[in-house]
């Protein structure tokens, strides 16, 4: 008599249950995503949070030793005394500056310090839990 499909209605009941299906496929999907952005958006936000306490809560460093400088054998005039041009002095040069010694060794430059050792850091004291 009324066939439509395979029987009564089977048809535009698949119908209805293919689309409820693929709003609930969708609805799955669309939590998945929501899911996995929220855990790396946390993930994230935790990691800088977690570098930003220990940045703030970890003890101070020892300061490096400096390396011993050899003392030289002479001491070279300080540059805000200028020799006098009357009075010219036996190891002076030309320029004003002094002149080598002979088996002196020239003083070595001392490398430039780092910018965190240039700032020093204060270590917070402890706290005490307020008593009840």
């Amino acid at each position: 008599m009324f066939e439509f499909g395979y029987g009564w209605g089977h048809g535009f009941v698949s119908l209805i249950g293919m689309f409820v299906y693929g709003v609930l496929a969708f609805l799955a999907f669309a939590v998945a995503v929501g899911l996995a952005f929220l855990l790396v958006r946390f993930l994230l936000v935790a990691t800088r949070a977690a570098q930003l306490y220990v940045a703030e809560h970890e003890p101070p460093r020892p300061a490096a030793p400096a390396a011993p400088t050899a003392p030289s054998p002479t001491t070279a005039p300080s540059p805000t005394t200028a020799p006098s041009p009357t009075t010219p002095s036996s190891t002076a040069t030309p320029t004003g500056t002094a002149a080598p010694v002979a088996g002196a060794k020239p003083a070595e430059a001392t490398p430039p310090a780092d910018k965190a050792a240039a700032k020093p850091r204060t270590p917070r004291s402890r706290r005490t839990p307020p008593q009840a």
